[in-house]
């Protein structure tokens, strides 16, 4: 029973516990409805995101569709009329819009057309294998795309991979020449280059044959020197028909496709080599020729190939290749392919005065036929270029160009821009700011030296700039940050250091890679122009022909720096303009520059080591900047400049352009925020000059207003008058003493030396030595002049470095002057200090005053012996000079007593004693410039009944 109870209980229990564990388990599950409504939330944002990625695909599609529609129903109707009759580009200058030039198809020296046109029969095998090779080796394959190549060329691009090639085929090319123009970035590039894939593939290829298309394109380019068309530049080049091409001539006019001016073979045989034998390569890997017949090929030399060149150029060539250029620069399009009316800032009559140096109407003769010259003359206000002298020789389009395209160094032409502006413009340096024109150290070890191994010491910088001096120039490198030089230089579209901005101490002084004389002209401009820059350019608008679309880039003009430091700048390069370089009434500011070669390879190649590397004149008044190099392209034993050689033909050339250049009477004007003040040189810091500031130590300089000095210079300042001058006469003689002055800062070598110490840093003991030698030269000793004066005639007696002075006659004069001075330099001596003579001997006299006693006042006192004694010292007389009291004019040391006890015999004593009886002298001494004056007082001491 017992038994079954306890069984009994413990299934209770047991029912109990599984009760709870249930309880418990379900308030750990979710309920049912919850879970249901989490699963519904994932299938609806599941449900959205396949909606939202479905409505994008529908759009992407709808999209493209409509892109589509668009090319199709945008695209121009293809014809051959469009591809050779297509309007030729002109170019236009002035107000009322004159022609220049005009380019294309209707373009050349008297003839037409420079096309003839030539059918599929009439061209060579050779030359098409060539072309098909280069340009578009699946030619024959595609039905006008090559999609593998698109593909590949489209991914390339969007990877970054800048040598992933074009896609555009033969096929596309054609429609391109005829239709479309070159835009290749951004929307219209797109739309363009989806527009010749749709005219290539529906129009092109549908309309015309495979060889009726290769005729189309190898008739339609342009390939150089007014040549379009393959027989056009058969015939310019080897002076043949087409059909008469050998495989190298061939090969060279297929890889003028590509880039015409690049590859001309005139202008640059060696690039035209290089492009025709990787034409022959690829010949060769698609199968159109041998290796053994691609390499007789190449051992035929360009040069040998070509025959004489014909010239078609304009004499403006220089300037409307500069333009032609710009536009494919800038405007992306090229004159050439895409007819255009461009409208240019050409000026003839300045342009003239440039090409009669190069023609040499203007009286000037080149050194040789191998020296070349770039120029550029600039409009300040603007930045619009007006004349161009891109090259002498020049016998074709497009040739180089060294106005624009040189990269060469600029040498202290740099300087303004790198050194000197920088620390104007951050550091309020002024035409004064001293600088040492010494050896410099570079930061990194060695020094800095100037070219002709002189050097001036204490220099401003006025002086530093327009001597070009080497070491200056990287004092002030030293002074601004590389943050501050780059802005500067960047800001004036010069960029003297690589790709990090990283600036090396050597482009303090132009040595770097490098500039042309646009990239200067522009520099130079903004200091001209008052601290605006504007980026240099000769194109002003150009408009389509076909479509009537104008554009034009807006150049903005820009403040890169002060008024103040664009002034101060111009003001100092006034100093280095020539003088024949000088414009009646005008202001012409200049600057010149010289890049030499290393001295090693001149010794190595025997050649002169004042050979010079480049040459450099920037020459500007408030109008017009003109910048040019002239030099040589590359350093020849027979062919070079030596320094003075180059110096010789810059002036000559300056001097004929600016006088024709520039307008009289032109003249820049002061800002304000700078003030003049004349400075005594070699002051550190500036000071002003004094009235005795020796006139070649006087300088005018411009500094910022609230920067200038206002203290005046003492080193030159007048002298300090003695003091205490007296005059002892014996008879006709004279002994003058009197109490000098200090030693004048400008000879005391202990302060001169704390000055050089705090003020001429590494400097400090060569330049103290300089002022020990000037000093001893120009100024010479310390002491005081003596001088006889008679009325208002002064009669100079002798000089001394002490303070006494003896005259040995003095008849007939009234008085005697003494003046502090130097020895030599005697401009700023003291007004002097006189003293007149009484023409006597002069009376000196002690004069005893009457002491005290119980009887009375009196001279010689007696007194009984307790009597209480008086002071009897130096109160108790008088000094006098001739009946005058001069007391007051002596010294302690110059006055004296001396008490003597003469009872039995006289012994020196210090107080008189009255206890006893006896005798005492008081001795009374005065020293008066040397002469000892004396006067004895007796005093007695006596008994009562005495």
């Amino acid at each position: 029973m017992t038994s079954l109870k306890s069984k009994l209980n413990f299934n209770k229990l047991r029912n109990k516990k599984d009760k709870i564990k249930n309880r418990l388990k379900r308030k750990d599950k979710p309920p049912k409805e919850a879970k249901t409504k989490k699963t519904k939330n994932k299938k609806v944002i599941w449900y959205r995101v396949l909606t939202i990625i479905t409505g994008l695909a529908i759009l992407a599609f709808v999209a493209v569709i409509l892109f589509a529609a668009y090319i199709v129903i945008s695209a121009p109707e293809f014809t051959e009329e469009k591809l050779f009759n297509k309007d030729s580009t002109v170019i236009y200058y002035g107000t009322d819009n004159k022609v220049l030039t005009t380019l294309g198809m209707s373009a050349g020296n008297g003839e037409i057309e420079n096309r003839v046109k030539v059918d599929y029969d009439e061209l060579p095998e050779v030359l098409i294998d060539a072309v098909v090779a280069t340009e578009d080796s699946r030619f024959f394959q595609h039905n006008g795309v090559d999609l593998a190549r698109f593909i590949k060329a489209s991914l390339g691009q969007l990877v970054g991979q800048s040598g992933a090639g074009g896609a555009s085929t033969l096929t596309m090319q054609v429609s391109k020449n005829a239709l479309t123009d070159t835009t290749s970035t951004g929307i219209k590039g797109i739309v363009r280059k989806f527009t010749d894939i749709y005219l290539s593939v529906f129009k092109i290829e549908k309309k015309y044959t495979k060889q009726d298309i290769i005729a189309l394109y190898l008739n339609s380019e342009f390939l150089g020197n007014h040549s379009f068309g393959v027989e056009k530049a058969s015939q310019t080049y080897f002076g043949k028909s087409v059909k008469d091409l050998t495989l190298p001539e061939a090969a060279l006019i297929a890889g003028l496709f590509q880039a015409p001016s690049a590859y001309d073979p005139f202008n640059y045989p060696e690039e035209a080599e290089a492009r025709r034998n990787q034409v022959l390569n690829l010949m060769v890997r698609h199968g159109y020729i041998s290796e053994n017949e691609a390499s007789i090929a190449k051992q035929i030399h360009v040069k040998d190939m070509i025959i004489e060149r014909k010239s078609y150029i304009s004499e403006y060539q220089g300037y409307i290749d500069t333009v032609i250029q710009e536009v494919k620069d800038k405007y992306k399009v090229d004159p050439y392919k895409v007819p255009l009316e461009i409208y240019t800032y050409f000026d003839p009559d300045r342009q003239n005065v440039v090409n009669s140096i190069y023609d040499g109407s203007s009286g000037y003769e080149f050194k040789d036929e191998k020296v070349q010259l770039g120029m550029v003359v600039l409009n300040n206000s603007d930045g619009t270029m007006v004349a161009v002298g891109s090259r002498r020789n020049h016998d074709g389009e497009m040739q180089f160009n060294y106005a624009t395209s040189i990269n060469r160094h600029p040498g202290s032409i740099i300087k303004p821009i790198l050194d000197y502006g920088p620390a104007i413009e951050y550091l309020n340096w002024n035409t004064y700011t001293p600088l040492f024109d010494e050896e410099t150290p570079y930061n990194k070890g060695g020094v800095i030296k100037n070219w002709n191994g002189k050097y001036d010491g204490l220099v401003t910088l006025k002086t530093g700039l327009s001597k070009s001096l080497n070491t200056t120039a990287l004092q002030a490198f030293h002074a601004t940050t590389n943050d501050q030089k780059w802005k500067f230089s960047t800001s004036l579209g010069v960029t003297p250091g690589n790709s990090d901005g990283k600036i090396f101490e050597s482009a303090s002084i132009g040595a770097f890679e490098g500039t042309n004389p646009k990239q200067m002209a522009g520099a130079y401009a903004a200091f001209a122009n008052g601290g605006y820059y504007t980026e240099p350019h000769s194109v002003k608008s150009i408009k389509y022909i076909e479509s009537g679309e104008t554009e034009e880039i807006k150049y903005t003009k820009t403040r890169v720096m002060k008024e103040t430091t664009a002034y101060l700048i111009t003001n100092v390069l006034f100093n280095v303009t020539p003088y024949a370089s000088t414009v009646r009434g005008t202001q012409v500011a200049t600057k010149t520059g010289t890049s030499s070669y290393d001295e090693s390879r001149l010794r190595q190649e025997g050649i002169s080591l004042d050979a010079i590397q480049d040459s450099w004149v920037v020459t500007y008044n408030p109008d017009y900047t003109i910048a040019f190099w002239n030099a040589y392209d590359e350093l020849d034993k027979e062919y070079y400049y030596k320094m003075y050689q180059s110096t010789n033909h810059r002036n000559k050339i300056q001097s004929i352009v600016t006088k024709k250049i520039f307008n009289t009477g032109s003249k820049f004007t002061i800002p304000k925020g700078l003030v003049q003040r004349k400075v005594e040189l070699e002051t550190i810091p500036a000071r002003l000059a004094s009235e005795y500031t020796p006139e070649k130590l006087k300088e005018t300089h411009y500094f910022i207003a609230g920067t200038e000095p206002t203290e005046t210079s003492t080193r030159f300042s007048k002298l300090s008058d003695v003091t205490d001058l007296k005059v002892i006469e014996t008879g006709t003689s004279a002994r003058l003493s009197w109490t000098g002055i200090s030693v004048p800062q400008a000879v005391d070598t202990t302060y001169l030396t704390d000055y050089f110490n705090t003020n001429f840093n590494s400097w400090a003991e060569k330049n103290y030595n300089l002022r020990l030698e000037y000093n001893k030269a120009n100024i010479g000793e310390f002491g005081y002049d003596i001088y006889l004066q008679s009325g208002n005639n002064l009669n100079y007696v002798g000089t001394t470095k002490d303070t006494t002075y003896t005259i040995n006659n003095t008849t007939n004069y009234d008085s005697v002057v003494v003046k502090s001075a130097y020895s030599i330099f005697k401009a700023n001596q003291s007004n002097g200090t006189s003293e007149t003579l009484k023409g006597s001997t002069t009376e000196f006299n002690i004069e005893l005053e009457a002491v005290s006693t119980p009887n009375g006042n009196y001279v010689h006192p007696t007194y009984k012996v307790g009597d209480t004694i008086p002071d009897m010292g130096l109160k108790t007389i008088k000094f006098l000079i001739d009946k005058k009291d001069a007391t007051d004019t002596l010294s302690g040391s110059d006055i004296k007593y001396e008490i003597k006890d003469c009872t039995t015999t006289c012994t020196k004593v210090d107080k008189i004693d009255s206890s006893k009886v006896s005798e005492y002298e008081i001795t009374y001494s005065v020293n008066y410039l040397g002469s000892i004056h004396t006067e004895i007082r007796y005093v007695h001491i006596k008994g009562d009944s005495e």
